[in-house]
């Protein structure tokens, strides 16, 4: 390391006062033996290369520059493997030095801040914010925000889906909210709404549910251009804010309770601020932009989700992961199912023929007891049926009858039916003696009864050779056989043998 002139002086100062090597080299922040070596030769030169270095790099440098030249975003990795291609025996620390040394400077864009009059734009966009027990589980937390372009209000609501039907009922309450509807709304391409941006506005293909709702609440929805977010620079700031103002450290229990807050902030912090661009608070420019909203549709917009769904033959449908009843009279009928946030309603020929409080949780059956007056009810009488097959067994039959109903096993009737049915083919001693052992290490399942059988006696064994025996006539219609001494096989398989 080079020193200049005054920087030897103090040194030199600094030891005629007393002050150690390391010392001197801690201050400096230099090693000791530069201390040293400035000490014993004061008046030394600085060490400058006679030679010029010469780095494995030069003969790629005119490479670099023309790749530089035609790909100014091209990364050092690439260019490496490149000319390592090439025969370039160095490192790629010597590549990225360089690259950072002489690509082009990006040239920096510039844009000019646009103000909208009153009434005229709004901003909105989705922002994730972790996840949120939601009844028993699990889920996404998503922020729908929603900033007016002139007065810089904003409407926020946290939610656990991010689908058309949660988007349009945000929209709903944010317009309810403010009180009225402003001209135009700026979104950042989001499938909800945006289906298709090539680029051209004039052939941007928007989601056709999301444009009726909009014709009926009469804003115009504009998409932001492909990749530029700086066009939204309203709404990304409300995000931002959300985050560190309000989010960040906030105790919640339960959805609810975390929008009610988050309307709380709205009106209380976020609306009573000096803002940041327009120098003053949002409540103050409030009422211009209020006059100049447009007003609230007298009809509101039909935002139920549509399905059709296939009544079961246990009277039941599946919506959203639960089962709800429907009148027995329409088992194995198609219906139509429109929900909302709150409630569901079954329809059959545009007859409302159930209505249901919409269930939060997963998995769960919700009956009305109302929708299976009338229906005669079929009795299982399964069970005796069996009881009394496996009588036959003794008191084992009915113990392994019991334990089999008692156990875990799926669909136990089946292991019963095909055990039941080995009376036809085996011994009914020879069944009991297998139901013991089945029973002695809790083996229920019908296979193994049957493989515990089938090791003591081959199917189609005694009891159906004494069912061929008692039949009339039957040892009349044997054919008759020669018979032959014992000496005649002797001799035959003799023959073989000698053969």
């Amino acid at each position: 390391m080079a020193l200049d002139f005054m920087e030897r002086i103090m040194i030199r100062q600094l030891r005629d006062k007393g002050y150690s090597i390391r010392r001197i080299a801690r201050e400096f922040g230099i090693n000791r033996k530069t201390v040293r070596r400035y000490l014993r030769h004061p008046d030394k030169e600085n060490y400058s290369r006679e030679k010029p270095y010469i780095s494995k790099l030069d003969d790629y440098k005119e490479y670099l520059n023309s790749r530089f030249k035609d790909y100014p975003e091209i990364t050092a990795d690439k260019l490496y493997r490149e000319i390592k291609d090439k025969g370039f025996v160095g490192s790629y620390r010597a590549v990225a030095y360089y690259a950072k040394e002489h690509r082009p400077e990006k040239e920096q864009q510039a844009f000019v801040r646009y103000e909208t009059e009153p009434g005229e734009q709004a901003q909105v966009d989705w922002a994730e914010f972790g996840e949120i027990d939601y009844y028993g589980r699990k889920c996404k937390l998503y922020c729908f925000c929603f900033v007016l372009g002139y007065s810089r209000r904003h409407y926020i609501e946290f939610t656990t889906r991010m689908d058309i039907h949660t988007l349009i009922r945000c929209h709903q309450r944010a317009f309810e909210y403010f009180g009225g509807v402003p001209r135009k709304i700026l979104y950042d391409n989001m499938k909800q709404v945006v289906i298709l941006n090539p680029g051209d506005k004039d052939k941007i293909q928007y989601n056709q549910q999301f444009i009726d709702f909009a014709n009926t609440y009469g804003f115009i929805p504009m998409a932001c251009d492909v990749a530029q977010a700086h066009q939204k620079g309203k709404i990304e700031k409300v995000v931002g804010y959300v985050r560190t103002s309000f989010f960040c450290g906030e105790k919640f229990d339960t959805l609810d309770e975390l929008n009610t807050k988050a309307i709380y902030w709205c009106k209380n912090t976020a609306d009573t601020r000096i803002h940041g661009t327009t120098h003053e608070r949002p409540i103050d420019r409030w009422p211009a932009e209020k006059e100049s909203l447009q007003s609230l549709p007298d009809r509101k917009y039909d935002n139920r989700k549509v399905v059709h769904r296939l009544v079961q033959k246990d009277c039941y449908l599946n919506y959203e992961g639960n089962c709800y009843s429907v009148p027995w009279q329409y088992v194995r009928k198609t219906v139509v199912v429109k929900g909302d946030e709150n409630q569901i309603q079954i329809f059959y020929d545009d007859k409302c023929i159930a209505t249901h409080r919409l269930c939060k949780e997963k998995g769960r059956y919700i009956r009305n007891p109302e929708h299976y007056k009338g229906l005669r009810i079929i009795r299982d009488n399964r069970k005796e049926k069996y009881r009394q097959e496996f009588a036959s067994f003794g008191d084992t039959g009915i113990r392994y009858f019991e334990a089999v109903l008692n156990s875990s096993i799926s669909n136990p009737y089946h292991h019963l039916n095909i055990v039941a049915k080995l009376k036809d083919m085996y011994p009914v001693s020879e069944i009991e003696k297998a139901l013991n052992v089945a029973l002695r290490f809790k083996a229920f399942q019908s296979k193994t009864v049957v493989n515990i059988v089938r090791k003591q006696i081959p199917p189609y064994g005694i009891n159906n050779i004494e069912k061929i025996l008692t039949v009339s006539g039957f040892v009349d219609n044997f054919q008759q056989v020669e018979e032959r001494p014992l000496e005649f096989y002797d001799w035959v398989t003799k023959e073989k043998t000698n053969g």
